[in-house]
């Protein structure tokens, strides 16, 4: 073990400028550490037990060209694919160990500390997820190539794997936005820290209607009254002029959701439970005090004094009839003896 403990050399000179734009290449001395021995991992396999989404267990690809989804997944448990790595294609990927053994949290830290330290601190961004993996295969295996969105550094700890690493700048733009597309890649395949809430929210509460005609699209949208509404249609005009029920609206596919709520300005206080049906959201007019009054002419005290009578009456508000019914009787008599 190294002196100072766990640690990535890096070489200092021009990581900055390479940092989350070329690859590059580095060693360490992580394979020192009896964290990541057979016994140790064996140990940690046993505390993934209860936590299927954190870990997946498939075949070796027949390629690097097969496609991801196309790899049957194994229904061996994590234990039991460790136990056949010497006499099965196999591949294993244990997901967030720092969450099930505090002994990766804090060499996660260690390293995260070293790679900040080296480019210089965080310059102004923040942090939004800091995630570890341990992938252990059998010999030969072959990972069906894929792209990973987030910044990435591979420690090989023992053996050797031929990694075919590509900086973001060989692809287009159109190539790598194709990488987020459905169909590419399934938002169900994205590993969402909020998956586990959204999945009971849509077991409970999810719902998908089909509308036959944009007719009845318009008037299922308007009876829903959807906090936020995002329109994805060829004729998006019809129903930006025709919607009437909607907390805010985001017209087309250039338009998410979070550039409202997040960016563009407009609003994220939003009326919820079907409320967009009688209100709209918070906007300045909210906070402002707003006064109004009333006058009437003897002879529209007459006129509406009538139907208040009638109408307080049906209320069973007494009290309030009366003092239209006094007003509707004086100024008529006025009007009477004035004629």
């Amino acid at each position: 073990m190294h002196p100072d403990g766990p640690r990535l050399f890096i070489e200092p000179a021009g990581f900055s400028e390479r940092f989350d734009r070329e690859p590059f290449g580095f060693s360490h001395n992580l394979h020192t550490l009896d964290l990541f021995s057979f016994d140790s991992l064996i140990g940690l396999a046993e505390r993934y037990a209860s936590a299927p989404r954190d870990y997946f267990v498939a075949a070796a690809a027949s390629s690097a060209a097969t496609e991801f989804k196309a790899v049957a997944h194994s229904q061996w448990s994590v234990g039991e694919a460790l136990q056949r790595l010497g006499s099965h294609s196999v591949r294993v990927l244990l997901k967030r160990p720092e969450n099930h053994d505090p002994r990766f949290r804090q060499l996660l830290d260690t390293l995260f500390e070293q790679v900040i330290g080296l480019r210089g601190g965080l310059k102004g961004e923040r942090v939004v997820r800091l995630e570890s993996a341990v992938f252990v295969t059998s010999a030969t295996s072959i990972t069906p190539c894929h792209f990973d969105p987030e910044i990435a550094f591979f420690a090989q700890i023992e053996g050797r794997k031929n990694y075919h690493v590509y900086a973001p700048s060989s692809m287009s733009e159109s190539e790598l936005e194709s990488f987020y597309r459905e169909g590419i890649v399934s938002i169900a395949e994205v590993d969402l820290p909020t998956r586990d809430v959204a999945a009971l929210s849509w077991r409970d509460n999810g719902i998908v209607y089909l509308a036959d005609s944009r007719e009845e699209a318009l008037s299922l949208c308007d009876d829903y009254a959807p906090e936020h509404l995002e329109l994805h249609s060829e004729d998006v005009l019809y129903f930006v002029d025709q919607l009437t029920n909607y907390g805010s609206l985001f017209i087309g596919e250039e338009t998410t959701v979070a550039y409202g709520d997040k960016t563009i300005g407009t609003n994220h206080i939003l009326p919820t439970s079907r409320a967009a049906r009688y209100t709209g959201g918070v906007w300045v007019g909210k906070f402002l005090k707003t006064c109004t009054y009333q006058r009437m002419t003897s002879a529209a005290s007459v006129h509406t004094g009538e139907v208040t009578d009638r109408q307080c009456m049906l209320e069973g508000m007494v009290a309030h009839a009366i003092t239209a019914r006094v007003r509707v009787a004086r100024y008529r008599r006025s009007a009477e003896q004035g004629s």
